[in-house]
């Protein structure tokens, strides 16, 4: 590197401008994919069904929805977490955050948590590899809260109430390890009716949290009231 260096100074005139014009095109682009800190690794690409495209599984006895495919679902009433395809009554065209007349970040499906109007919602993915040394792990998870409740009809509580008693009263990302234990946890803002939030999510594991499974987990939980929350998982941008 410093042959390199010098043999730079002794350049002169354009060979020398587009030299230099390079190479700082190179620091910020290994700035921007995370190469000066570290390799990144989109745990997306590690997902199955990310984005909620695929579809649900089949319903299981006494339940009235199924689980999205590729998922591990739990919470009550169950199957917990589930998936639809996002409608206009959903989120408004260009007044939803999101930019290019979209009302979904990816695709046309969302994940859905709660299963109905209220209680609580667990969604999995376990088993996609083991953390690495100097690795940095992210995801773009999406967080959107419809304006009406889907496949719910007319009644009052199918509309978004954004009082106290009926909003979501938390949304909680995880990195899970040995056992499904955390090991880093993001607690994640509300968004208002008819809006989608990104929270991009960053973790480096250290120590013994290196070698153990990638296993991730989105929560979700209602006041008294009726509320759902919808997901959505995103390439980066």
């Amino acid at each position: 590197m410093k042959c390199f260096n010098r043999d730079l100074k002794n350049l002169t005139g354009p060979v020398a401008s587009v030299l230099l014009v390079t190479l700082a095109s190179l620091v910020v682009a290994a700035s921007a994919y995370g190469i000066e800190g570290g390799p990144v690794v989109d745990v997306s690409t590690l997902m199955n069904n990310p984005s909620f495209e695929n579809g649900l599984q089949p319903i299981a006895p006494g339940n009235q929805v199924g689980c999205p495919m590729g998922w591990t679902c739990g919470g009550s009433p169950a199957p917990g977490g589930t998936a639809y395809m996002v409608m206009p009554a959903q989120y408004m065209l260009g007044m939803d955050g999101l930019m290019g007349g979209l009302i979904v970040p990816d695709g046309m499906h969302a994940g859905q948590c709660p299963t109905l109007v209220a209680g609580s919602c667990q969604l999995y993915q376990l088993g996609l590899g083991k953390y690495a040394a100097g690795m940095t792990y992210m995801l773009n998870l999406w967080v959107g809260t419809p304006l009406t409740v889907p496949n719910c009809g007319t009644a009052p509580q199918c509309v978004s109430d954004v009082t106290p008693a009926g909003k979501v009263a938390r949304v909680t990302f995880y990195w899970l390890g040995n056992g499904n234990g955390q090991l880093q946890a993001t607690n994640i803002p509300v968004p208002a009716p008819g809006q989608w939030l990104l929270v991009p999510l960053r973790f480096t594991p250290a120590g013994n949290q290196v070698g153990q499974p990638i296993n991730i987990l989105i929560f979700a939980s209602t006041g008294a009231g009726h509320e759902i929350i919808n997901f959505d998982i995103a390439p980066p941008m």
